[in-house]
């Protein structure tokens, strides 16, 4: 005989597993249907057709699975998309001597929302018994923006990221896809409006039009993605003196005036911020390795570290 929990109407299950998330840490939680068709499939093929992903050469690899999200759990029935805020407000030295990405300044995003959705998961099969999911956190081939936009978690910007109305951008994306039944959130409404200011804060005109970034011309992109020894000339000198990563499409943003404080898990590292006001940046590997343990600024490597470095000289 099923126990009074198994026996839940989805409804009640759905908002106890968003309020699960909210618990153990996420800012925004909602539900998508990972089975209905995707309204941008058309778009999202064309981008890797039309070589727009870049120096990201893993990313047509995985197009069939971004159409559909039951190739990473076949059986999926529903998607719990997680939002965490990181620190939009966080004042940074001006004028620079080096920029890095506000997301990078902290803890490795991936751990914190890979280990959030497993504590979720846990609660869910205390209470259900065994169900199958699979958590994706950045480096499995799903569109996060896109199904935390069905999922009512904010709106995708002209840019190309998410946008809340409380939270701006500063957000990092997670989702568990579930074999269960669960009814879906609606997506949020659009609110950018005729507002261009992130097409036009862009310093190396890395987007052909709204929603439509050309990697190969993004100084985030380059910065991190591009593993040759060398950058594109359009790259020398650097951009913005952004070493890692590239935050001018979001600071322009009038929805990233609200954002504040985020998750005190991803607080940016105080002896990182230390170098970003006063140098010295390291020279060796070691040092290097040291500075940047635990921190989603590893994905770039020494040797990538020393190129963007020459770059700002």
């Amino acid at each position: 005989m099923s126990s009074p929990a198994t026996r839940a109407a989805p409804a009640e299950l759905a908002g106890w597993l968003k309020a699960q998330a909210l618990a153990e840490g996420a800012t925004l939680a909602g539900l998508a249907d990972p089975r209905a068709p995707i309204l941008q499939a058309a778009q999202v093929a064309s981008w890797s057709r039309e070589g727009l992903h870049g120096p990201m050469a893993w990313w047509p690899r995985g197009d069939e699975q971004r159409l559909d999200p039951r190739r990473l759990l076949p059986g999926a029935r529903s998607l719990l998309m997680i939002g965490v805020a990181y620190d939009g407000g966080l004042e940074l030295p001006e004028p620079p001597a080096v920029r890095i990405s506000r997301y990078a300044l902290g803890r490795d995003y991936h751990r914190v929302l890979k280990g959030l959705l497993r504590r979720v998961m846990q609660r869910v099969e205390e209470r259900l018994g065994q169900v199958a999911w699979r958590a994706c956190v950045d480096t499995a081939p799903l569109l996060e923006r896109y199904w935390a936009w069905q999922a009512g978690l904010g709106w995708i910007g002209k840019n190309c990221l998410l946008i809340h109305p409380r939270h701006g951008s500063w957000l990092f994306l997670g989702g568990l896809l579930l074999e269960l039944e669960l009814p879906a959130d609606q997506p949020h409404p659009e609110r950018c409006g005729r507002c261009t200011a992130c097409l036009e804060s862009c310093p190396v005109q890395a987007f052909r039009g709204p929603g439509r970034l050309d990697a190969a011309r993004c100084i985030s992109a380059q910065t991190i993605e591009n593993r040759h020894a060398e950058l594109p000339d359009f790259m020398r000198p650097m951009p913005g003196r952004w070493l890692f990563g590239c935050d001018d499409c979001q600071t322009v943003c009038p929805w990233n005036r609200r954002a504040g404080e985020g998750s005190p898990a991803l607080a940016a590292d105080p002896a990182l911020l230390e170098r970003l006001r006063h140098g010295p940046w390291p020279d060796d590997d070691s040092a290097w390795d040291e500075l940047t343990r635990g921190k989603a600024l590893r994905r770039m490597t020494p040797v990538m570290y020393r190129r963007n470095l020459r770059g700002l000289r």
